[in-house]
């Protein structure tokens, strides 16, 4: 059994769908990294990726794909290219697909490595993401691959009735994924939230996470 096989082996075994992992194998993980670390790719589940940034835990990543539910004509919205990694997986998921990264270096990176990969079909933003809610288009599903200290309510407004984000939350320690419905008629909002597994991500940056808020401000790092 080869490095990727095992790779595969241990999705299998987190009880990842079919679906998504078919689309984990399709994608060439090594291609997505520096070529220093292309060995270790399949073996090392955080990878260094510049610009002091690292990789997302693939296991993490697929369940949280998983939550989604994205259906073949779906339009996704992704919030934290990376690598790019994420974003091939995504692509071969969605219909329609918007992703946002913050570090604009890393952006130019990811797609310049998507469109030699021939996912060329993907819109790239560079921001913190909260403006987007003021767009007109609006997404089926959104995923966040960085922290919210609190729900990232700019951001999920992109979401068509219905539709689902998933995203961690809680204090720089530690996360929960969180998967949240749109409903807006909802009797109790809270019931639009689901608390599914214990993760770790960066902050994200802007007004939901920790690390562009003032001094003192969310000092307690509660994530309430």
């Amino acid at each position: 059994m080869n490095k990727k096989e095992q790779f595969i082996k241990k999705l299998k075994s987190a009880k990842i769908s079919k679906r998504t992992i078919q689309c984990f194998e399709a994608v060439d993980r090594p291609e997505f990294f520096d070529r220093s670390f292309r060995k270790e790719a399949y073996e090392t589940p955080v990878i260094q990726i510049g610009h002091g940034q690292t990789s997302d835990d693939p296991v993490i990543l697929a369940k949280m794909i998983d939550l989604l539910g994205i259906k073949k004509n779906a339009g996704v919205l992704e919030v934290g290219t990376g690598s790019g990694y994420s974003t091939a997986i995504l692509s071969r998921l969605a219909s329609r697909m918007t992703t946002v990264e913050y570090i604009e270096k890393l952006a130019i990176e990811a797609k310049t490595r998507l469109t030699k990969y021939g996912a060329d079909s993907i819109s790239f933003l560079s921001g913190d993401a909260t403006e987007i809610g003021g767009a007109k288009k609006k997404f089926d599903a959104v995923i966040i691959l960085a922290a919210c200290r609190l729900t990232p309510q700019l951001i999920i407004d992109v979401l068509v009735p219905g539709g689902v984000a998933v995203f961690p939350m809680g204090p720089s320690h530690q996360q929960r994924i969180v998967r949240y419905v749109r409903n807006d008629r909802a009797a109790d909002p809270l019931k639009n939230y689901e608390f599914h597994d214990y993760c770790l991500f960066d902050s994200i940056r802007g007004p939901y996470g920790w690390k562009d808020q003032l001094e003192g401000y969310f000092a307690d790092d509660s994530g309430e």
